[in-house]
C-alpha cells in the first residue's frame, strides 16, 4: 500500500474548525480548556507542522517560571506587574504559583514576544 504524504494543515482550516467547535464549547459539550487546547495544537500544527510537546502539568514557583522564560525573577515580576507578561497565577496561602503549561503556552503563543530590553531597564521601574 502507498502511504499518502503528510498534508499540511492550513490556518484557514484551523479557523473553520474553531468556528465549528465554538458553539459546542459554548453549549458545554466541549469544556473550554479542552477547546483552547485543541485550537492551540491546531495552530501549532499549522505553523510548525507539529503538536504541542507533551508536558505533565504542575505548579511552579515564580523563579521556575522566570527561568523557563529566560528571565531573572525580578525582571519577571516587573514585567508581570506592568502587564507585559500575562500568565495566570494561583495563590496558595501566601505562595504564588504558575501552571507550567500556561508558561509553555505563553512561550509558544503568537505574540508572546518579550518587550525590548530598553523597556525593562531599572530606570523605568516605578
Amino acid at each position: 500500500m502507498n502511504q499518502n504524504p503528510t498534508v499540511p494543515v492550513t490556518m484557514q482550516s484551523v479557523q473553520l474548525i474553531g468556528r465549528v467547535a465554538k458553539p459546542l464549547m459554548e453549549a458545554g459539550l466541549i469544556p473550554n480548556p479542552e477547546y483552547q487546547t485543541i485550537l492551540l495544537n491546531l495552530k501549532r500544527l499549522s505553523r510548525q507542522g507539529e503538536l504541542m510537546p507533551s508536558v505533565a502539568p504542575r505548579l511552579i514557583t515564580r523563579e521556575e517560571a522566570a527561568g523557563m522564560l529566560g528571565l531573572t525573577p525580578d525582571n519577571f515580576l516587573m514585567l508581570e506587574k506592568r502587564g507585559q507578561i500575562k500568565i495566570p497565577r494561583r495563590k496558595i496561602g501566601r505562595a504564588v504559583r504558575y501552571l507550567n503549561l500556561r508558561v509553555l503556552e505563553y512561550i509558544l503563543a503568537e505574540g508572546g514576544d518579550f518587550p525590548d530590553n530598553s523597556e525593562t531597564s531599572s530606570k523605568n521601574m516605578p
